[in-house]
């Protein structure tokens, strides 16, 4: 299992120059590392690579497209003060994007004329995941950020008119 990493708008760049290559394993036996071996091989270079059992792969995935939604979402709560304040975004996106720990990418809360986390993967990942979680921890605060996050990004999307189709095919016109 190789999970794609894969942004909608630069999938074919994202593909030809990955920043990490992940190859998830169903057993480790030397049949599969064989086969992952060689995988990695064909695979575009990365400065990331790990050979990893099926199961950390496809969380790898998860908690990626997990932590960016949430980044994104929490963004646009920093970007609605930063305009009640009258200060300028772009003063703060660039200041905050120069911290390490923060970084560049997913600092627009505004994006593609609409706000909030869209996208396929981003909307089918986090409601998965939240249902997830639920399922496998006893852990009622936790659901309860997971599916206050949740809530207000469909808030976000709502009011920003953005990626409206894919809101109903993963939660149904009952959102409204």
């Amino acid at each position: 299992h190789s999970p794609e990493f894969l942004r909608e708008a630069s999938a074919a760049n994202d593909t030809a120059h990955p920043d990490r290559n992940i190859i998830g394993m169903p057993k480790n036996n030397k049949q599969y590392q064989k086969i992952a071996k060689q995988v990695l091989k064909i695979l575009p270079k990365a400065p990331f690579n790990i050979i990893c059992n099926s199961k950390e792969a496809e969380f790898i995935k998860y908690a990626g497209n997990c932590w960016l939604y949430t980044k994104i979402v929490y963004v646009n709560i920093l970007y609605d003060i930063v305009k009640k304040l009258g200060c300028n975004w772009e003063v703060i996106r660039k200041s905050m994007a120069a911290d390490a720990r923060i970084g560049n990418s997913h600092l627009n809360p505004v994006h593609n004329n609409g706000r909030g986390a869209g996208g396929h993967c981003f909307l089918k990942d986090y409601a998965a995941f939240t249902v997830f979680y639920s399922k496998m921890v006893d852990d009622k605060f936790g659901i309860k950020v997971l599916k206050s996050i949740g809530e207000k990004n469909i808030n976000l999307l709502l009011k920003s008119k953005k990626d409206i189709d894919l809101l109903e095919s993963i939660y149904g016109k009952k959102m409204y």
